[in-house]
């Protein structure tokens, strides 16, 4: 039900009329825009318009000499909640701009573009609905909502994940994909992106809102430093979070890029542009070529593992290992990725007070808890195979490099990626084994009696 019916009718009214008035003008009320810009054609290609259409403002500026304008204006004059917004300067402690009667509502008018064949000059079909949702939620709410985006490479979606209430995995709609382009954060090939293009696939991202409470005209901005910091901190730990929980998930494709996009205006279109995000240089790399497709049960399995993380209080053992794990599949070079595993297998396998036969200790304890049966090997396999990890990471760890013989599972000799993802299985696995442990036991960190479980 419309917050506003009296105003939305009014609106519908005078959009109705308005849109006659421009077709029947199209050639003499548009002119060419001053820079080029992205766009979607008819058959869904992105493509960049050198010489964009818009409507000239001067001449749409008879669309207020309308008689359903005044009723627009009476409605507004009428209502003290529009009549706080319109004409007025609102937005959050961090961005406000002015929110004027006439721009907000030319702005739910179709676009002027040319035709495919460039003969003849078109109405785009610009979605009144959820314009006009967008902005009677700006305008009855008592608090505008701030949205941050992070492009993800290396999954497929069929479904928006929503893994808390204010944190989302999806793709990107038409408008997203268009101010991605203009931005520079979705550079395609040839000055032109396809449909589920083969390079850059279906443009997925993490959205985070934060709802922040409205602010008018001159009223302080009531903002300081250390706020400043935590919201960074927060959208640090975000996209931590979902390296983290696609990690735990078997995501090993999942990579989110190093800049990001906001949102501060009640239409929800990304302006803001800026670094701060993912952690290394396989976003660009990789992920183009690379990805996993999110089943409904992996689905479900990435909200279990977000929420979890989520849930961590301090750095137990358990959540360290996860980030590590998280980490090393951000890395390109396969030697950092070993490293970064190796660290989150330590902190799994050798908890607690002894710092001595540190080898034996996690191959041991790897062999005891990780569940061979389900790599389709023996307990003495992967007791052999860690030790030899152990001994992978040692070297690199001292500026070596383990040699090719070295690297065996099962007796055979493997190549170093092949290596890694054996690994990653053996950690990610026995992880989530510890996780299931702590939940069921209801305690924070994980420290089972090793010597009780080798001996029995």
């Amino acid at each position: 039900m419309s917050a506003f019916p009296e105003f939305r009718r009014a609106v519908l009214q005078w959009r109705t009329i308005a849109i006659r008035r421009l077709r029947n003008h199209t050639d003499d009320w548009t002119r060419v825009a001053g820079l080029p810009e992205w766009r979607q054609n008819s058959d869904g290609v992105y493509r960049i318009e050198r010489e964009p259409l818009v409507w000239d403002s001067q001449e749409v500026q008879q669309l207020t000499l309308l008689p359903q304008w005044n009723r627009i204006e009476e409605v507004v004059s009428n209502n003290s909640q529009l009549q706080t917004h319109f004409g007025h300067t609102v937005g959050s402690a961090y961005a406000r701009s002015a929110i004027n009667l006439e721009q907000t509502l030319f702005y739910m008018l179709p676009r002027p573009v040319r035709s495919d064949d460039r003969s003849d000059i078109l109405l785009d079909g610009s979605p009144f609905e959820e314009d006009y949702c967008a902005l009677e939620d700006f305008l009855s709410g008592g608090s505008i909502t701030q949205l941050t985006m992070w492009l993800v490479r290396g999954v497929e979606l069929d479904k928006p994940i929503r893994l808390d209430a204010r944190t989302v995995l999806r793709k990107l709609s038409p408008l997203e994909i268009a101010d991605c382009l203009r931005g520079g954060l979705i550079l395609p090939r040839h000055e032109i992106l396809l449909p589920n293009d083969p390079f850059e696939g279906a443009p997925v991202g993490l959205f985070l809102s934060r709802k922040e409470p409205k602010v008018f005209d001159d009223e302080p901005m009531g903002t300081d430093l250390e706020d400043f910091n935590t919201r960074i901190a927060e959208k640090q730990t975000t996209v931590e979070t979902l390296q983290s929980s696609a990690a735990l998930t078997d995501l090993r494709n999942l990579s989110v890029g190093s800049e990001r996009a906001e949102s501060h205006s009640w239409d929800g279109r990304l302006t803001s542009f800026m670094p701060g995000g993912g952690v290394s240089i396989k976003f660009s790399l990789v992920n183009r070529l690379r990805s996993d497709t999110v089943t409904p049960s992996k689905a479900k399995l990435l909200r279990q593992n977000w929420s979890w993380l989520s849930g961590q209080t301090g750095n137990s053992n358990l959540t360290f290992a996860a980030r590590r794990l998280g980490y090393a599949n951000e890395r390109v070079r396969l030697e950092d990725h070993l490293l970064d595993t190796m660290i989150a297998a330590e902190s799994l396998y050798l908890g607690g007070d002894k710092d001595t036969e540190l080898k034996f200790r996690l191959a041991v304890h790897a062999a005891v808890w990780a569940e061979p049966a389900k790599l389709g090997a023996t307990r003495h396999e992967i007791y052999e195979f860690m030790r030899k990890a152990y001994d992978a990471r040692s070297k690199i760890a001292h500026g070596n490099e383990p040699r090719p013989s070295e690297l065996k599972f099962k007796g055979n000799v493997i190549a170093l990626e092949e290596f890694c993802g054996i690994l990653g299985n053996i950690v990610r696995m026995g992880l989530v084994k510890a996780i299931n442990y702590t939940e069921i036991n209801s305690i924070t960190k994980f420290q089972p009696p090793w010597d009780k479980m080798v001996l029995k």
